[in-house]
């Protein structure tokens, strides 16, 4: 609660709005007043009303953008606004003004506000609930990247309100921004922080599955949509926009429109941190990466995650000798796939993409099983260094890599990945060499499934460790480490196998450690699709 606090001349004055990208934060400044004016829980809402000014839809911010007179075109905005105009046209009068005039005593335009605001108020009705909601105004931050602005502004809402609580008016200060970097003032006032829950995720699936079943659209391009926005609301808005009556709509055109929605205006620094984040999540935790990196907060949703189709555009390059970026390949589902298949498309491209940015091949902390059943065996350091070197030609092989009791694959081809194209193939699903820094070679091999069934997968693994061992002996590989993916399983135990392991199930969490936030979602998605199939 934030009063008049005589007291204390510290109290906070000004409570502050993270949201995120996408998540109605907007809208929760311009219903703030009627919120407050009904949460007594009475069937009558008190009188309320609002002012909103925002520093967003492209407005030049003229004078709001200069330290000398940020504070005295925030009041002006106020005052414009009490007499009916909107944010864009106070912007043109205020970029007018600016150029000929400029304010010294603030002081006294304050008291003239408050005066302005008083005779405002008196016409909304005794007893009415105001509040005053400043939005995007990181948009105020200086090309040197000063936040003096941004702080002005803070500084004097808070004045101004304080003021008129003072004189008994029911009156609330509202800011807002994408990330917590701007909330402070320039005498280090503390600011009222407020977290607005996060969305359920599952109450998006549902808005967008009934919205476009509404207008008659096929159940693939609802599923199309939810998996381009991850659990982002504002791309899941823009996509069932897009989506409506669009019959020829793919995957790929759907995350280039949502990229161009979302992405206008997304500063060389913004998009920097943004890649850097996905990166750097990977390497450690969310946290660490934030912290490094806090630009990205703007666009970071409720799993900590950037939305896939801003993925999308972060990573378009080409590796050499490849027609598509792997991050494409890794979201471009293709409905004319099964889900089997479609899963291990995308897990063979997620391995390109680590090649690509030289990630290491495990995630720190994903738990491996070893044969002694001991999973804090000190060899997990020796796993978690493992890269994949740069995937000269991305995903190769025509034909089974296991043929008859002989294990065909080239080697060691540390460049490759060997995905069996032949609908019989047995035991493994890919395989691919991993190189340690010290030189030594691994041997992984992956068994992916849509379904629970661990016991099939780990049986076919440890079949074809078994007759890769004459082979890694001969081509001098030192390790073998065996991955069952699989989907659907209840259980991350297994007793007897006889080479190092790592499980990836959804209910464990693993597969989200593994994948890590952006990414986890497009596979998990072929489960959902085997479902409803």
């Amino acid at each position: 609660t934030i009063t008049s606090d005589t007291t204390n001349a510290r109290a906070a004055r000004v409570a502050a709005l993270v949201t995120g990208s996408g998540y109605g934060k907007s809208h929760a400044l311009l219903s703030a007043a009627e919120a407050w004016a009904g949460s007594a829980g009475g069937a009558v809402v008190a009188p309320h009303c609002h002012l909103y000014i925002t520093y967003n839809l492209e407005q030049q911010l003229f004078g709001d953008r200069n330290p000398s007179n940020a504070k005295a075109a925030f009041l002006l905005r106020v005052l414009l606004a009490t007499q009916g105009h909107s944010n864009t046209t106070s912007d043109r009068a205020l970029a007018v003004f600016f150029q000929k005039y400029s304010f010294t005593d603030i002081h006294s335009l304050v008291l003239d506000a408050v005066a302005c605001l008083q005779a405002w108020l008196s016409g909304k009705g005794p007893g009415v609930h105001f509040v005053l909601a400043v939005d995007e105004c990181i948009k105020l931050k200086l090309d040197n990247e000063s936040l003096d602005c941004v702080r002005f502004v803070v500084s004097v809402l808070g004045e101004l309100t304080d003021k008129l609580r003072g004189v008994g008016h029911k009156c609330l200060a509202v800011v807002s921004s994408l990330s917590n970097q701007p909330f402070e003032t320039p005498s280090d006032r503390p600011l009222a922080r407020v977290k607005l829950p996060a969305p359920n995720p599952n109450h998006l699936i549902e808005f967008v599955a009934v919205a476009l079943r509404q207008r008659e659209q096929k159940e693939g391009k609802w599923a199309g949509a939810h998996l381009l926005a991850g659990a982002h609301w504002r791309s899941a808005t823009f996509a069932v926009d897009l989506l409506a009556g669009r019959e020829n709509l793919t995957v790929s055109d759907l995350s280039h429109s949502l990229a161009a929605r979302l992405c206008s205006g997304m500063t060389p620094a913004l998009q920097s941190d943004t890649r850097n984040y996905i990166l750097q999540e990977y390497k450690t935790d969310k946290d660490a990466a934030l912290k490094e990196f806090p630009l990205a907060e703007m666009f970071i949703d409720q799993n900590g995650s950037i939305p896939p189709c801003i993925a999308w555009m972060l990573f378009a390059e080409l590796p050499d000798g490849c027609s598509k970026s792997p991050i494409h390949d890794f979201f471009a589902n293709s409905l004319s796939v099964d889900a089997r298949c479609q899963l291990e498309v995308c897990s063979a491209s997620f391995d390109r993409f680590k090649a690509q940015y030289q990630l290491p091949m495990l995630p720190k902390g994903i738990p491996i099983i070893f044969p002694d059943g001991n999973h804090n065996f000190p060899y997990h350091e020796w796993f978690y260094n493992l890269t994949l070197p740069v995937l000269a030609s991305g995903i190769v092989d025509e034909s089974s890599i296991i043929q008859g009791e002989n294990f065909c694959m080239e080697g060691p081809q540390p460049g490759k990945i060997y995905h069996p194209s032949a609908q019989n193939h047995r035991h493994i699903d890919r395989a691919l060499v991993a190189q340690h820094p010290e030189g030594q070679k691994c041997l992984v091999l992956y068994q992916d499934k849509v379904n629970g069934d661990l016991g099939k997968a780990t049986k076919d693994l440890a079949a074809a460790a078994e007759l890769a061992g004459i082979w890694m002996k001969d081509k001098g590989i030192k390790s073998v480490l065996c991955v069952a993916q699989v989907l659907d399983c209840r259980t991350s135990q297994i007793d007897g196998f006889a080479y190092p392991l790592i499980i990836l199930t959804e209910h464990s969490g693993s597969l989200r450690r593994f994948y890590r936030g952006t990414f986890v979602g497009a596979v998990k998605y072929q489960r959902v699709r085997s479902i409803a199939k």
